[in-house]
């Protein structure tokens, strides 16, 4: 009895470093809430933030859009200039075609007259007059060289700078379709990251009914209780203190423990069948209950049955002294039979005893496995979070960005078509198709970021909607939890 009585506070002592340790454990678990809280608190200012910013970018597209307008309407000025310098230019052309009759037709009278008056001159005269005219036409020449030198050098301008425009354009749609592929890619790895966030909510979901039919088997172990006490009841009723405190720091510890599991059930989604299924394992563990009393109360006879044996064992040989000798042997089998009853009711005691010490370390392991599995769920899934807002945020960047680039490209093509309005008209037209193409791909893109955008925010809602149907999940199997906390009490206090 003193080794059990010692035993039996080692336990205690156990139990009570235990209950500590879940003390602990539910202290951190309330400050793991209120972390979780206050960050979904600021990923709804950082959606709010974003939902401004996505309106702040719809308004610039605005902007960008009618300064597009007014580059159109520039450029059919433009076109009006030209063909008004193309008719200008027909009309010089006329122009100089009847000077140039004109001017013909002065020298054919002028060299007439100088042929009638140089008609009585020397050779001398006709020399003069092939010196001048040779003269004249070298001088002709020579200007005629200059100027074509000038349009040249004006060609060969222009030629640089439609190289350099083309160089740019080049550069320009190597890095807008750079960005397209990026945009891609992480449309790409968002999809794959949503396919494996649902592939590890089903494996949680798993794993959460794996840990809610460890717990209920649990439970079972721990209804079973009060049959340990009623055997301690009849077998040693000086440790009945100490069993009785023992079966509180158990009821303790099951209170903890389930406030443990309403914190870890935070998945669950279906009240009906956890409810139709804990009323089933509950029936389950009444009938189990219900068998091992009756298993105790066969053991109780047996004792008593023992006892008796033993007490008639004892007066038979009080009344029968003289036949000791010859009955010796039967009362020695009768007394060897009866403490081997004792003896292995006694260790049927110990090995429950062992059972449930065993059972008591494989719930400390497994609710710490369970704990350390939920904490790592946590993290990941704000790592998720943070991953996810750096990405929309990345995007935004990006977009702000094409938009910045188009505009200064858009300032860019307007100086260069008030520098260049003087060019010829194949120029022109070629020009405001690239600037066409250009713009109309930029479109495209722009709509492609705007979905995206859109895509985001509808995953955004919709992962909402799921942690507040989690939420409503979780205040009813909390209610659910109550009700079967108190039916439990009401059958401990039935069977007590």
């Amino acid at each position: 009895s003193h080794i059990q009585e010692t035993q039996l506070k080692d336990r205690v002592a156990q139990l009570e470093t235990m209950l500590e340790m879940h003390e602990r454990d539910n202290q951190h678990l309330v400050q793991q809430n209120a972390m979780a809280h206050s960050t979904e608190l600021r990923l709804n200012e950082e959606r709010t933030s974003l939902r401004s910013e996505k309106q702040q970018l719809r308004d610039e597209l605005d902007k960008v859009y009618m300064e597009r307008g007014t580059m159109s309407a520039e450029l059919e000025q433009v076109k009006e200039n030209v063909v008004r310098l193309e008719a200008a230019k027909n009309r010089l052309e006329v122009e100089t075609n009847e000077l140039a009759h004109e001017r013909q037709a002065l020298i054919d009278s002028l060299n007439n007259a100088e042929r009638q008056k140089a008609a009585m001159m020397d050779d001398l005269n006709t020399y003069r007059k092939e010196s001048d005219r040779h003269a004249g036409l070298i001088a002709r020449f020579t200007s005629e060289k200059e100027a074509l030198a000038k349009q040249k050098a004006e060609l060969l301008v222009q030629l640089s700078i439609l190289e350099r425009d083309a160089r740019q354009q080049a550069e320009h749609i190597a890095r807008l379709k750079g960005e397209k592929e990026t945009l891609e890619s992480s449309l790409f790895d968002a999809q794959e990251l949503i396919e494996q966030l649902q592939t590890k909510q089903a494996a949680l979901e798993r794993e959460t009914a794996e840990l809610k039919l460890r717990r209920d088997t649990l439970q079972g172990t721990f209804v079973c209780a009060p049959w340990h006490d009623q055997i301690y009841g009849y077998t040693d009723n000086e440790n009945s203190v100490l069993a009785h405190t023992a079966f509180l720091t158990l009821a303790e510890l099951l209170r903890a423990h389930t406030n443990f599991q309403v914190e870890l059930d935070k998945s669950q989604r279906s009240q009906r069948e956890l409810g139709s299924q804990l009323h089933t394992e509950l029936a389950d563990l009444r009938s189990a209950l219900t068998q091992a009393e009756r298993r105790a109360k066969e053991a109780e006879e047996a004792c008593l049955q023992a006892v008796l044996r033993a007490d008639q064992a004892v007066s038979v040989m009080g009344r029968h002294q003289r036949l000791e000798a010859e009955s010796t042997t039967d009362r020695e089998t009768e007394l060897r039979k009866s403490a081997e009853e004792v003896n292995r009711l006694t260790r049927a005691l110990l090995a429950a005893q062992r059972d449930l010490t065993f059972d008591n370390l494989t719930l400390c392991r497994e609710r710490d496995e369970a704990r350390l599995y939920s904490e790592q769920e946590r993290q990941r899934s704000l790592l998720r979070a943070a991953e996810e807002k750096a990405g929309l945020q990345e995007r935004v960047s990006m977009l702000q960005q094409t938009v910045a680039l188009e505009r200064s490209h858009q300032e860019s093509n307007v100086r260069g078509e008030q520098e260049r309005s003087a060019l010829r008209k194949a120029t022109e037209e070629a020009r405001l198709d690239k600037l066409k193409s250009s713009e109309s791909w930029l479109d495209e893109d722009r709509r492609q970021l705007l979905r995206s955008l859109d895509d985001a925010e509808t995953r955004y809602t919709e992962a909402e909607v799921a942690r507040r149907r989690l939420e409503g999940d979780l205040k009813r199997t909390r209610v659910t939890m109550g009700e079967l906390e108190q039916d439990k009490q009401v059958t401990c206090v039935y069977l007590g």
